[in-house]
Parts: structure tokens; C-alpha cells; sequence
């Protein structure tokens, strides 16, 4: 009798510890953002700006479906050459963004999802010629996607514990800013022992919300 006592209080001691670790998940991937105004081609003109994504976050179930949060961190860049290519413009976008994603296993290997996020993004202009000037702008910024994830389960049944998932995530969907106003391009202060005249460029905005597709690898526990 004392023997199954202990062998019930280790299975409910397993089971309590199992439930109490929460859903984790870690994502790297690429995303390209769509800006289709003429004033963008001033920094790029294929009007695609490639990103970096990389985030982190948890998860819980939350009716038939499961609702994922996480924070991201975005990065990318663009050059265009201007003059026979004496001057160049560059631009970075940098940001950090949280977002919820509710998906539905619609299968085993196939899950719809909608994604809904707002960050905070860094622009900073860069204009090359004899001396570099350059400004950067910060806004808030707000998207929406929606998308697919392809689950593939790593590991079997006969492993201990709860088993991870590689997910494959395709989406598509719009970014939401301001525009940012490049009207104060400066060069970097330069020290010396005379004070020199100093002034500011200004390139008016540039329009940065447009659509946005995205291909990220998740590791999902």
C-alpha cells in the first residue's frame, strides 16, 4: 500500500512540474517590407527593404486554438547610389516589437494563424558625398499578419518529456507607421581648437508603411 502511495504522489509530482513549464519558443527568420511611394527611392529603388528578425517568446491555450506572445527585434538596411555613384543614401530600420499570434491546428502539420504587434523603430539616413550626414528618427509602428505555420515534431513518443517542434511560418500582411522626417541631416561634431560653421540638410519624409512577407524557423517547446 505505501509503495503505490509513493508511485501515485511521484506520477501527480511529475505531471504538476510538466504543467507548470510554461510553452517556450525562440524564431529566426527573414522579412521584406514593401514601400511603394516615389519618395522611398530615394534610398532604394526596388522599393524592397530585407530584415533580420529574431525573437523570443511563450505560449498558452486559449480555447480551440493556442495563443502565442513574444517580443521581437528587427534589422535592415538599403543603399542607392546617386550622381554616377558619387553619392550614396543609406538607410537603417531598427526596432523591437511584442505581438500575439492566435493560431488553429487546422491539421498536425498545418496551422492558420493571425498576428497582431506594435514596436518602437529607429530610421537613420545616411547621405554620402564629401562629408557624411545623417539623422535618425524614431516612431511607433503597428502591424497585422496572417499566415500559415507547418509543425514538424522533433523527436518520438517514446522520448521523455515534452517534445519540441520546428515550425516553418509563412505570413504576409502591413506595417503601420508615420512617416519619418529626414529634415536635420548633419555631419558627425568634429573637435577642434576653432569653432566651425555647421548646418543641416533637410530631405523632407519619406513614407515607410507598406506590406510586408515573411519566412521565419521557430523551435517551439
Amino acid at each position: 500500500m505505501t509503495k503505490r502511495v509513493l508511485m501515485l504522489c511521484t506520477l501527480l509530482s511529475a505531471s504538476a512540474s510538466r504543467a507548470a513549464w510554461p510553452a517556450l519558443s525562440a524564431s529566426v527568420g527573414y522579412e521584406s517590407q514593401l514601400y511603394t511611394s516615389q519618395r522611398y527611392d530615394l534610398v532604394d529603388a526596388d522599393d524592397f527593404l530585407p530584415m533580420l528578425r529574431v525573437a523570443a517568446g511563450t505560449g498558452f491555450e486559449l480555447g480551440p486554438g493556442h495563443l502565442d506572445v513574444d517580443v521581437a527585434f528587427t534589422t535592415g538596411a538599403s543603399r542607392e547610389s546617386a550622381h554616377g555613384g558619387q553619392a550614396a543614401a543609406d538607410l537603417w530600420l531598427r526596432g523591437v516589437q511584442v505581438g500575439g499570434l492566435y493560431r488553429y491546428g487546422l491539421f498536425s502539420w498545418l496551422e492558420p494563424y493571425a498576428r497582431l504587434g506594435v514596436g518602437w523603430d529607429w530610421a537613420t539616413l545616411q547621405l554620402t558625398a564629401s562629408t557624411p550626414l545623417r539623422q535618425t528618427v524614431s516612431h511607433v509602428s503597428g502591424l497585422g499578419v496572417v499566415g500559415v505555420q507547418l509543425p514538424v515534431r522533433m523527436g518520438t513518443a517514446s522520448n521523455k518529456g515534452r517534445l519540441p517542434f520546428m515550425v516553418f511560418d509563412l505570413g504576409g500582411g502591413y506595417v503601420v507607421r508615420p512617416d519619418y522626417a529626414f529634415d536635420a541631416l548633419k555631419a558627425d561634431p568634429v573637435t577642434k581648437t576653432e569653432p566651425v560653421a555647421s548646418g543641416s540638410v533637410n530631405l523632407g519624409s519619406v513614407p515607410m508603411h507598406g506590406g510586408l512577407l515573411r519566412v521565419l524557423v521557430t523551435v517551439r517547446w
